[in-house]
Formats: structure tokens, sequence, C-alpha cells
């Protein structure tokens, strides 16, 4: 190959690594350049290596041996090292890397990061290093570059998929640009050599400006802030809000159904991540809670770009406030969602503001790119606080006890809690007395109602349910009280005493109406939970699949206090058994009645893959709360951990006999070379090229002369074996045997052959080989 053309199909790979590098950025979280940069790179060592003019075969397994090294290392970020001395924990990661990718991409949104998925980010990297590494071969090595192009498109086609770009115009226009540079620069070769060169050169100068405009527009004042490699906001012009979506306050107790591509909803900087609330759901209507009345609202002081929400100073010390701010990126909303009890907004709004309870609603809707400040006071009550905190001539906020038995059925007041406990004979609840009765029953003797809160927040939490984002549709009960009619369960009570399992909505809305028919006052917030955490924009990124609801309960002296009895989730109130905060005293457990330590967020359930309870339910601070939950399955450990997972040993067995009869040849081709003395070595050799090619339909009849076996071998293949045979006849014919080393050279021969050979054989017939199986009929190929 002329140096010109070895620069033009060189230039090309490069364009088509880089393409397909820039466009798998977008999947990824936290993972620089650099790395990508040099996946790329380790994955296209071989094809590169393939242009060497001498001891090209050599240079090629070596790179081979390099890459299948370097690039698994990578994926799984451990050390080549310690893949090389067969260290176990850095073999590890490469166990479980396909079941444990596969698990978590079907839990997981993209992008992802190495921190929260690192089996999905190592299956995507070795995802791109065999895109690449196909692609780079096929321009160079197999000068194919329309095969390479195939490869291309294929991981284009993916990365689209799985996270459509925000302009399909622009970004398909910059793919295309690049694209043609790829096919310029291979054919670089047909032109003369002053001409390729002039040529490979412009080609070159296009792809790169393709790549460069792409990476260019993610870095433009839109994206100020953000790495060079700015996926999100590849678009040309002003950012679309078609694809804003707004908020739904709907508790409908039905399946979930996210979007398939997760998307970003907002952006928050601060010191740590905290849920964020849009409003507050005040009225349980007999089947789901809901704003009481949207309609009545405070009007708010607001000025040029601030909007002054409280002005009065609650009691606590500066540690008790922190400052967010919040960029919405995917998210269109009148209702700004914030943490805790703002004191002031600051932000370019436009109009005026008011409240709908606590939530902070604008005139006019703000959408992506909106940018505003909350100063906020954050509580963090300590258990013995709230244990001593009762209603007794307390004004609780109106409303906060009321239940609806049925939709058709008036309104209860529940009698605050009292310093006897809970009210006794309260009727009028309807299909809400049965969950009463669950609530006395977790409550026990808890002595004040904090106590109450803390055993039902823990029953919830591990007391036999699972979250689920998909529950079981409700089952029809075999009578119903108006009537005898077969109906449906109302969804809570289906929840609580019949599936057990559910998502957010349903842990809140059962904790609520639990603690309503208590008498102690709460309510359901929604907004989202606080987001992960992103080393690269160095803020956290809140996807709209965190949105979020929890339960609110109002306490003297405190308002209203966040508990999450969901499982996986957590509350920032160091009082909630759901915080990591959570560490009441000795004396708060003795006295107080409540649970000793936090509940841990649980293992992965293996059956849907969502957050499980525990094995069977635990005895806590109230005594009794397992006895009011059925024992639930254990969860599995993860694939990837405590040893070898089915889908291992599974994979691992199918490859091992797929493998197999590769393996066999092996063993016997070794024994072959070393078998009797050079007569017999040489005349093995060609026998062995005869073998290997059978499967493929290119074997020559045994009956046949040496030349007539190499002319058919010819003829079939392409590939000219005429020198080996020649070595063979005289081997075996000749009166004196071969000279010393004569059989190491016909075995390389032969090994040479059957490399040229199976290169020219179809795909199909090579896999079939592989796996010992004869292809049927005669091939040729025409030189």
């Amino acid at each position: 190959m002329p140096p010109s053309a070895r620069a033009g199909s060189a230039a090309a790979a490069a364009v088509a690594a880089a393409v397909l590098g820039v466009a798998w950025a977008g999947l990824y979280r936290g993972v620089g350049a650099g790395h990508l940069v040099a996946l790329c790179a380790a994955a296209a060592l071989p094809a590169f290596a393939s242009l060497l003019p001498r001891r090209r075969a050599a240079a090629v397994a070596a790179a081979a041996a390099v890459a299948a090294l370097v690039v698994p290392a990578m994926a799984a970020r451990v050390s080549p090292w310690g893949l090389l001395t067969f260290d176990a924990a850095a073999w590890r990661p490469l166990r479980g890397l396909l079941p444990d990718g596969l698990a978590e991409g079907w839990r997981s949104g993209l992008p992802v990061e190495p921190a929260a998925t690192p089996a999905l980010v190592a299956l995507l990297d070795v995802g791109l290093a065999v895109l690449v590494a196909v692609a780079t071969w096929q321009i160079l090595a197999r000068r194919r570059p329309v095969a390479g192009l195939v490869a291309v498109g294929v991981g284009l086609a993916y990365r689209w998929t799985v996270e459509p770009p925000a302009s399909g115009t622009a970004t398909g226009a910059l793919a295309l640009a690049a694209l043609t540079a790829v096919l310029a620069l291979a054919g670089a070769d047909d032109a003369p050599a002053g001409g390729a060169l002039r040529r490979a050169g412009g080609a070159l100068a296009i792809g790169g400006a393709a790549v460069a405009l792409a990476a260019g527009l993610g870095a433009g004042p839109a994206a100020a802030g953000d790495g060079w490699w700015a996926w999100r906001d590849w678009e040309v012009g002003a950012r679309a809000e078609a694809g804003a979506s707004g908020f739904d306050l709907r508790q409908s107790y039905g399946r979930l159904d996210w979007p398939e591509t997760p998307r970003v909803a907002m952006t928050v900087d601060a010191d740590r991540p905290r849920p964020l609330r849009a409003v507050g759901l005040d009225e349980f209507d007999g089947v789901a809670f809901s704003i009481a009345d949207p309609s009545t609202s405070r009007p708010l002081a607001s000025g040029p770009g601030l909007i002054s929400v409280d002005d009065h100073e609650a009691p606590g010390d500066e540690r008790d406030h922190a400052t967010q701010r919040v960029t919405l990126v995917g998210l269109r909303t009148a209702v700004l969602p914030v943490s805790g009890h703002p004191r002031w907004i600051a932000g370019d709004f436009e109009g005026t503001a008011d409240t709908i309870g606590d939530a902070v609603r604008l005139a006019s809707p703000v959408g992506p790119g909106a940018r505003y400040t909350v100063r906020t006071r954050v509580a963090r009550p300590t258990p013995s606080a709230l244990g001593e905190a009762g209603y007794a001539g307390a004004g609780a906020p109106e409303g906060a006890t009321g239940l609806r038995g049925a939709p058709w059925m008036r309104e209860v007041r529940v009698p605050l809690w009292g310093p006897g406990g809970p009210a006794r004979g309260v009727g009028g609840l309807g299909d809400l007395e049965r969950i009463r009765a669950l609530a006395l029953e977790v409550a026990g003797d808890a002595p004040s109602p904090y106590a109450a809160v803390n055993r039902l927040e823990s029953f919830l939490r591990r007391g036999g349910f699972r979250y689920d984002e998909r529950p079981p549709s409700p089952r029809d009960l075999a009578a119903d009280a108006y009537g005898g009619a077969v109906r449906n369960p109302p969804p809570l009570q289906e929840f609580l005493f019949g599936s057990r399992r559910g998502y957010c909505q349903h842990f809140a809305g059962a904790m609520g109406v639990m603690l309503r028919s208590l008498g102690i006052p709460a309510r359901v917030a929604v907004g989202y939970t606080g987001g992960r955490w992103d080393p690269g924009e160095e803020r956290y990124v809140v996807l709209d699949r965190d949105a979020h609801s929890w339960v609110e309960v109002w306490f003297p002296g405190h308002g209203w206090l966040a508990f999450d009895p969901t499982p996986g989730r957590s509350s920032a109130n160091p009082a909630s058994v759901s915080s990591p905060d959570y560490s009441p005293t000795p004396i708060d457990v003795d006295l107080g009645g409540i649970a000793e330590t936090a509940v841990a967020p649980p293992a992965a359930d293996e059956e849907d893959g969502s957050p499980a309870t525990a094995a069977a339910p635990q005895e806590d601070a109230a005594g009794d709360a397992g006895d009011a939950a059925a024992p639930d399955a254990a969860a599995a450990p993860a694939g990837g951990g405590g040893g070898p997972s089915p889908w291992w040993w599974a994979v691992a067995g199918a490859g091992a006999l797929g493998l197999a009869p590769a393996a066999a040849r092996g063993a016997r081709r070794a024994a072959a070379r070393r078998r009797g003395g050079e007569r017999e070595r040489v005349v093995a050799a060609a026998l062995d090229l005869e073998a290997a090619i059978a499967p493929l339909g290119w074997a020559p009849s045994p009956a046949a002369a040496p030349s007539e076996r190499a002319a058919a071998i010819r003829a079939a293949s392409g590939v000219d074996p005429s020198a080996l045979y020649r070595r063979a006849a005289v081997a075996r014919f000749g009166p004196e045997p071969p000279p010393a080393g004569a059989g190491a050279a016909a075995w390389r021969e032969a090994a040479r052959l059957r490399r040229a050979i199976r290169r020219r054989a179809p795909l199909r017939a090579r896999l079939l080989a592989v796996a010992g199986l004869r292809r049927h009929g005669r091939a040729t190929v025409t030189r």
C-alpha cells in the first residue's frame, strides 16, 4: 500500500472512531474525554497495526493482545496487571459484566455514571470499543470503508435511539458530513500519489471541522460551565421547548409509564441533596390525596427578580438555612420546586406570584433555561424534641386530619391525638375503618404522636411491602358492603391488605391515611428527590424519573416535617427512620418507644429489579409491627458480588461449548507439529491445511495428486498453496528426508494459508467452521 493510501485510510479510520466516541459521550456522566479517547485508541490498535509493511501478522496479533487486555481493564476500571495475574478482585467485575450490566440497564436510565451503575458503564465501554474496532478494521485491514460505515451507523443508531439528540436535523447533518469525509479519505487510494495526499488532506479538514463544530456547539453560551463535550446542548438555534414536560400532581396509583429515555428535569447547585417539594396535597377524597382548593391563594410581595415568601424568623441558628440554585432543563412549570421552608426566591421572573399552601406559584410559567436561587430554612429536629411535641391546645392546620371513606361520603375530621392517645370510636370512615384498625395495631402503645409516626414509617419500610413501579391490578372482592356486587377494592386498601406492592404514591398515600386516622395531621408532598451528583457539572442532576411522593407531618413549633416510608428513598429530616442521620439516644428509644436505628434501604429485588423489603418482618420498638405483616421473599444478592451469578455460568458454559471444537483442533494440531521426523511433519502440515478448510467446503479430493490439490484450493478460495504442496511432495517422495527445520517452515506456511483462506470465506461459513460444522457444497471466490 503506498504511503498516500495508508495516510488516507488512517485518517478515515480516525474520523470514524472520533464520530463514535463523540456520539457515545452522551451516554455517560462523570466520564472524562481522556478515558473515551484512550478506549477508542486501544480498540483501533489492531487495525492500525495492519498498516505496518513488515511482520504484519505478528504486529496485528500483538496489538490484538494488548487491546484484549487494555479494553476490559479500562471498562472495569481495574489494573491490567490484575487481569494478567488473575487477581480475583480484578476479574470480579468482568464475571458479571453482561448480566449485571443488563440488569442495571433495565433499572437505570441513560446517561449513567460509573459510581451509580458500574456494570452498565463497563458494558457501554465494551460496546463502544467493539464498534470502533470493527469500523477501523474494515476501513484499514479489509479495505472496505462501506462496511466500516455500517458499524459506525449501528453505533449512531443505538446512541440516538436510547438518548435522542436535542436537534435531530443539526446532529444528522454533522454526522453526514463526518461520514462523507470518511468515504472521501478512504477513496484516496485510487488517486495519483500527489492527488491522493491533497484529497486526503481536504477530506480530513472537512471531517475534523465537522467533529470540532459538534464539540463546539456543546461548549457554546448555552452550555456555560459545562465541559467541551457537552452533548446535551448540541443544537442549532434556541432550545426548543417541545421536549419540556409539565408536573403531574395526580395520585393515580396505576402503573408508572416513564418515557423510554430519561430526561433531565433540572440541576441544583447546593451543599447536599434535598428533596424538592412542588406542592403539598392536603385533602383525601376517599381514593387519593389532592389539593384542597387550588383557587385559594395568598399573594406574595414581589419586586424585580425577587419574591419574598416568609419574613419571620423561626427558632434555630444559621445551620438551619440553605441556599439552592436551580436551573430548569426539561421542566416547564408555574410552581417552583424548593426544599424546606423558603424565605425568598430570586430569579428572572415576570408578573406576580402567590402561594398554594406552601408552594410558590408564578403568574407566568417558566421553562427550560430558567434559573432561580432560593434561600430556605431546613428543619433538623431531634427525636427527643418531637417526642415532647403534642397537640393539646395547638392550632393544627385546617382539615389536616380529614378523611372520606369513599368519594361520595362526607368528610370526617378525626380528633387530634390527645394526651391519652388517639381518639376512640371514630365513625363514618367506611372502607377506611380497616386501615384505621391497622394503624392502631402498628402504633400500639406509642407514648406520643411522634412515636406513632416513627412506628408507621418503620412498618411500611420493612413490613413485607415491596417497591414495584408496575404493581398488579387490584383483586376483585367476593362481596360488597354496598349492595353485594363484585367490585375492586380501593387502591390503598389493596396495597395494604392485598398485593403489598407499589411505588411512592402507594407508600406515601397509605401512611398519610393511617396517620390521619389516628388524629395526626399529615399530607402527601409531591416533588423530586435530591438527584445525583455530577462531578463534571459540579451540581446535582434531577431526572424526570426522580419524581417522588412522600409524607409531611405537622408538629407544633416545627411545622410540616418530611418522612419517607418508601423503601430505598430517604428524607433530609434526621428524625425520620429513612434518614442516614437518624440517631436517637438510648433514652429516646427506651422512653419514647421508637426504632433504635434507621431502616436502611433494602437490597435490590430479584424479581423486578426494584428496591425490596427485608426477608421477613423485623420487630421494631413497637413490638408488634412484624405481626401485622406476612413474611416476604428474601432478596438474592446481585450477580456481580459474592461469587459468579447463574447468568455468568450460563454465558461461560455456552462459550465453552462453542469453543470446544476449536480447542480440540488446536490440541491435535500442536501434537501433529511435534510427531515424527521432518518428513512426517511437512506432510502433516499440508494435511492439517486441508482439515482446516474442510468445514468451509473448499477441501480438495483426497484422491488427487499434490499439484491437483493445490489447483483445486486456488480455484475455490483464490489463495495459492502450491509452495506448501511442493514441500509436501518432496518430503513424501524424495529419496532423502527434508533438512532440519523444514517441518517448522511448512507449518508456518500452512498457518499463513489458513488465515488467508479464512479471510476470504463468508462470515457464516467461518462461524460454522469455528463450531466444527461443515458447510455443504463448494464456493469459489473471484479474484
